[in-house]
């Protein structure tokens, strides 16, 4: 099995930051707006990469860890 399969079950379809700027006068309030399009690119990257990646490669990858 393909990491992406993983990916595609369990995250939304828009790549996601936990922690959002506050929404103030500034560069907080338009800061989501203007990085829209790299959040896009770097959801491409991560999608591609786990499409080369198997479930048993992360597996391995973890135990490297442990």
């Amino acid at each position: 099995m393909k990491a992406i399969h993983l990916y595609s079950q369990s995250r939304p379809d828009q790549f996601v930051f936990e922690d959002a700027p506050k929404p103030q006068p500034g560069v907080g309030r338009g800061i989501q707006t203007a990085l829209k399009h790299f959040y896009g690119e770097a959801e491409d990257a991560l999608k591609q990469r786990l499409a080369q990646t198997t479930v048993a490669d992360l597996l391995e990858e973890t135990l490297q860890y442990c």
